[in-house]
């Protein structure tokens, strides 16, 4: 069954992990994390591990694709590294603008049950496409976006019948590769574009371009070449050219939008107030209540509860450790319904942590 047509695709504003308790929720859990086998030996060496969520389950995702992701997709990512002699991990699930809301819902209920496997003590995010957290793009030299999603990937044709797609490079500390309409109102003076025609590569400067897009340019345009053994030729050109074969490509010719239309390289702009709120179940019911504004001070954290910060960087979400069950289980759901009711932009990251673990950034905020 193909998923992305025959559901309806993800309004990034709705909670995905507030369908926890659902028939979906039961489904995904039925079958307790130990008898995953995506999940054997996970956690255990140090590097990456991804899988796409196909049909309510984690596949693994084949290594020599990681990097690429697929806009109409969800995945799981962990990566497990060594910090002062010990193992960590840190859980993502990264969820593609053009996912389904199943698909969504299925990769944050498989990323708590990956955590559950491993102790309960790994770091987890929610990523959002396009909005990734710093930690996330950190893992890969490169990420590319492209068009589609399980139906359009891993369909290996000869160089000379690769459908022409373009890409666009744009970035400054993490440099992203997307796929974009292939048309010449999708390019501005501010990127660098590649147009892959199968056996032709061109890469297409914009007149205000930076130097490091331009160079990450010819990276992806020779792993394209790398992949296809060599074949395809690449050709650099420049906006002043006015490269004829380049626009011929394209499908027409036409005014270059300017770089301010290609967006900002940086960061979007970070607000500056932070709120603390408590979510506990010690009144016999969960509450979830504001317990700190601007100035916090970290004597209020509580072992027994669970605290959900609004950094102005995304939601931190600290688990004590003695939560209850029940406190844990409904972080997520009520960071998730916070940023829905608050107003906050549907992509807000969501970064969860245990009490002790590596939560630098959290301790941060306080005085």
């Amino acid at each position: 069954m193909n998923l992305a047509t025959e559901t309806p695709t993800l309004d990034i504003a709705q909670s995905n992990i507030a369908q926890l308790g659902s028939e979906l929720d039961k489904k995904c859990r039925s079958d307790k994390a130990a008898l995953e086998d995506q999940w054997k030996d996970c956690g255990k060496t140090e590097g990456v591990k991804i899988w796409r969520i196909e049909n309510y389950k984690p596949v693994a995702w084949p290594t020599s694709e990681y990097g690429k992701f697929y806009e109409g997709d969800s995945y799981v990512v962990l990566r497990t590294y060594s910090l002062d002699g010990a193992l960590m991990n840190d859980i993502h699930f990264w969820l593609g603008q053009k996912t389904t809301i199943d698909e969504s819902a299925t990769a944050g209920f498989k990323a708590t049950e990956l955590d559950d496997y491993l102790g309960g003590n790994p770091t987890v995010y929610r990523e959002v496409q396009g909005y990734e957290t710093e930690n996330f793009n950190n893992i890969f030299p490169t990420i590319t976006i492209l068009s589609g999603g399980i139906d359009s990937s891993f369909k290996r044709v000869e160089p000379g019948k690769y459908r022409n797609r373009l890409l666009q490079v744009k970035g400054k500390k993490n440099i992203r590769v997307s796929e974009v309409p292939l048309t010449y109102r999708a390019l501005n003076s501010g990127d660098v574009f590649i147009l892959d025609a199968g056996l032709k590569l061109i890469s297409w400067n914009g007149s205000k371009s930076a130097s490091f897009e331009r160079n990450k340019g010819s990276e992806v345009a020779n792993a394209i070449k790398s992949d296809r053994l060599g074949k395809p030729e690449i050709k650099v050109t420049n906006e002043a050219d006015q490269d004829e074969e380049f626009f011929k490509l394209l499908g027409g010719v036409g005014p270059i939008s300017d770089a301010a239309s290609g967006g900002s390289d940086l960061e979007s702009d970070r607000r500056t107030s932070k709120t603390l709120f408590r979510l506990s179940d010690s009144s016999g019911k969960l509450e979830f209540k504001e317990v700190g504004k601007n100035k916090l001070n970290r004597g209020v954290l509580d072992t027994n509860d669970v605290f959900l910060l609004d950094s102005g960087l995304g939601i931190l979400v600290w688990v004590g450790r003695k939560a209850s069950i029940a406190e844990r289980k409904k972080a997520f759901t009520f960071a998730s319904e916070y940023i829905s009711k608050s107003g906050l932009p549907p992509f807000t990251p969501v970064i969860r942590f245990i009490e002790g673990g590596d939560n630098r950034l959290f301790e941060s905020f306080f005085h």
